[in-house]
């Protein structure tokens, strides 16, 4: 049976259990155990005082594929597909089913940007979504300022847009082709931004659909914008609609237990939102840019060593609000 990802409900106390008991469910499941075992490292009882910070301690020292690179620049070791059982274990995980949106429930959606493909196909799948009334017309799109790199902008040459520089140039593409023809294109002032927004454009459609494209500022310059740097960007302007009561954030179902664990942390705990992740199939490919997207071992553990470590910190924080 497939673990599904935990919801998070604002003020909502016996949603807090439940949310953990979800959390809990993930990290001591015996398909993340089998992974683990395969290691060839040991993990204590699920009741165990330690579980969890060795658990921690095994995600910190494996499966670290990227080492600071972006997920399309693993190491080339484990580039072969999951065989059968492993396939069936990162499927229980919630990592390859799609967590489809529940219609109309949100006030918000919230677009995760990522790599080139990523963008094209989480804004397609969620406009298209809206354009069906299973989702709200107005979308905002999260990314940042990286610069694509080499693997990215040799896509970029295929579907004719090699003027594309950064992550953020990529999303307002991808929406712009996604809304299709008459879309209007308003890029905000910079004198409005504020210093944890680097740029900001809207595109609408004819037929009422919307999405605000936010590029985050890092608030350090060693690094690009992450994900919580994005929230920041996105609920801390001095600009936009009133404060969001709900969101369901839309991202590549292998990414859904991190980045449903990282948003109920921040847009959730921090924030006050209520939280939902819907996963776009990672088989998906858009017709805007029609190059699929393959995840081999390596990408599947990876984002199983994500998952652990942003589990394990939820899982800090909600025994915090329980206890």
């Amino acid at each position: 049976m497939n673990i599904n990802p935990p919801v998070w409900r604002a003020d909502d106390f016996d949603s807090t259990r439940e949310c953990l008991r979800r959390v809990q469910e993930w990290l001591t499941s015996d398909a993340l155990r089998e992974l683990v075992t395969r290691e060839g490292f040991s993990l204590p009882a699920p009741d165990s005082s330690s579980f969890s910070t060795l658990l921690r301690e095994f995600a910190g020292s494996y499966w670290d594929f990227r080492a600071g690179r972006e997920r399309n620049q693993l190491d080339k070791s484990l580039l072969r597909d999951p065989i059968e059982s492993e396939y069936e274990l990162f499927s229980t995980l919630g990592m390859v089913e799609p967590s489809p949106p529940s219609p109309l429930s949100h006030d918000s959606v919230v677009i995760l940007g990522g790599l080139l493909r990523g963008c094209f196909n989480r804004s397609r799948f969620a406009i298209d979504a809206a354009r069906e009334r299973a989702l709200p017309n107005t979308i905002i799109a999260l990314t940042s300022l990286r610069p694509l790199n080499s693997e990215e902008k040799s896509s970029t040459v295929q579907v004719g847009e090699s003027r594309l520089q950064t992550e953020f140039d990529a999303m307002v593409e991808a929406c712009v082709r996604a809304l299709g023809p008459g879309v209007d294109i308003a890029p905000i002032d910079v004198a409005f931004l504020s210093d944890l927004v680097a740029r900001e454009t809207i595109v609408r459609s004819a037929d009422g659909v919307s999405v605000d494209i936010i590029a985050a500022a890092s608030p350090d310059r060693s690094r690009r914008a992450n994900t919580r740097d994005t929230y920041d960007a996105w609920l801390r302007r001095p600009i936009g609609t009133d404060k969001p009561v709900s969101v369901l954030l839309v991202t590549t179902q292998i990414y859904v237990p991190y980045q449903n664990a990282v948003a109920i942390d921040s847009l959730g705990i921090e924030y006050g939102l209520s939280v939902r992740t819907s996963g776009v199939p990672n088989t998906y490919v858009s017709n805007d840019l029609p190059i699929p997207q393959t995840f081999s071992l390596s990408h599947f553990l990876q984002e199983t060593r994500s998952a652990i470590l942003a589990l394990v910190q939820l899982e800090d924080s909600l025994k915090a609000l329980v206890h």
